[in-house]
């Protein structure tokens, strides 16, 4: 009878699909609240502290979450300049500056997209005196993405984990052991595909039963994010809690490639940690052959951060990385895009040549000397991406110079 209590309507954040709707009563939104308190007190949250909370107050109940932690619980003040659909990101960087931001609840994501544009507009990250980030980074592993962010922003980046059902399930110490909300949530690794529970250390689904939730209630639910679980052990921050690992990607994103299960999110692992990539990487699944002969095949491609990086030595290293990531051989690795670019690098000094040349006195000799040319690089490295240079070359050309139909006769 939802007429008896209060209930709030809440939706997921739609990251894997359509938003899930989840109702609350007023217990439940508090209990959230005090997860994340619990979260920001362990990574240095006081009270007098201003936290800008960079998720918006929406259907979406993150940001509720931060806001009733902080404003109901810790003593502490809530600055809700939401996303950057709301409150651009150049306005949040001053806001932070103006109201002296100590700690912020934001998204791995866009608190990288924070630090490029305050490099874009000279704003020095370390003059904020942020104390400590409260973020969500997913498939981070390493610590890669982790290491770049704390080094742009000059405060400690505490990975956490959660789930709009759940509340916070498991966050980060000061010593960033993440520590599970055990009075909150019953946690189990299970099987991905039998269901079984799985021991202790063991990569499986995590399936979290609600120990608050009510309307309606959560028993073990499948929140298909691949973990690990560890046994209760004290913790230099005083907690002894189980921990939970860092996430290794989704269990609704498996491809089986030659009989080996692959999660595409576990590529970024190996693209992010390498300095000449941009970070950024597409994984293409396609169907190889025809009827029962027919298999799964994954392309990744890769954005390189300049087209002065080697291409094909990229290639190798990350050939090599991913199958220690991944447990599988990459046999393709694309890199049209800045292939492309990097060709065009190459063939713009001779369309500056034709341009400059042939509308004059060129000779048969030069034009053909410059079609050796191009016929030379092409024999270096041939690809699909010169061979469309050429095309836009010999259009240019026409373009540029209409007596080359006569100089080529």
């Amino acid at each position: 009878d939802l007429g008896r209590m209060p209930i709030k309507i809440q939706t997921s954040g739609g990251t894997t699909g359509m938003p899930r709707p989840t109702l609350f009563d007023p217990i439940s939104m508090e209990v959230q609240g005090i997860q994340t308190a619990r979260g920001f007190h362990s990574q240095g949250a006081r009270p007098g502290d201003v936290i800008q909370i960079a998720g918006t107050l929406s259907l979406a109940n993150a940001g509720w979450t931060a806001y009733t932690a902080a404003f109901n619980w810790l003593g502490c003040s809530p600055l809700t300049t939401g996303s950057g659909r709301v409150t651009p990101s150049e306005r949040q960087l001053e806001l932070a500056a103006a109201f002296g931001t100590n700690g912020w609840y934001i998204i791995g994501d866009y608190l990288g997209r924070l630090a490029q544009v305050a490099a874009d507009m000279n704003f020095d990250l370390h003059q904020l005196p942020t104390k400590y980030i409260f973020t969500f980074l997913g498939p981070d592993a390493e610590s890669g993405m982790r290491g770049k962010l704390e080094e742009a922003w000059g405060a400690p980046v505490y990975d956490n984990y959660g789930s709009h059902e759940i509340g916070l399930v498991a966050f980060e110490c000061a010593s960033k052991t993440r520590h599970i909300n055990e009075d909150t949530v019953y946690l189990e690794i299970c099987d991905e595909n039998d269901g079984r529970a799985l021991p202790d250390g063991e990569i499986g689904n995590v399936v979290a039963t609600s120990l608050y939730r009510s309307i309606p209630p959560f028993i073990r639910y499948n929140l298909r994010d691949r973990m690990a679980l560890s046994p209760h052990e004290a913790c230099a921050c005083g907690l002894c809690t189980r921990r939970l690992s860092a996430m290794m990607g989704r269990a609704d994103e498996m491809i089986k490639l030659r009989g080996t299960n692959i999660y595409p999110l576990a590529c970024q692992t190996a693209v992010r940690a390498d300095a000449r990539t941009s970070g950024e990487y597409i994984c293409v699944v396609y169907y190889k052959g025809e009827d029962i002969g027919r298999q799964e095949e994954m392309t990744i491609r890769v954005e390189r951060r300049s087209t002065d990086v080697d291409g094909g030595e990229l290639a190798e290293d990350l050939r090599r990385a991913f199958f220690n990531d991944l447990g599988a051989r990459v046999d393709q690795l694309e890199r049209e895009v800045a292939d492309i670019a990097a060709m065009l690098a190459r063939v713009e000094p001779m369309i500056a040549r034709i341009d400059a040349t042939v509308p004059g006195a060129a000779t048969k000799a030069e034009v053909e000397r410059l079609r050796a040319q191009i016929a030379a690089q092409l024999a270096e490295k041939p690809s699909r991406a010169y061979l469309w240079g050429l095309a836009l070359l010999l259009l240019l050309a026409v373009i540029a110079a209409p007596r080359i139909a006569a100089l080529l006769g």
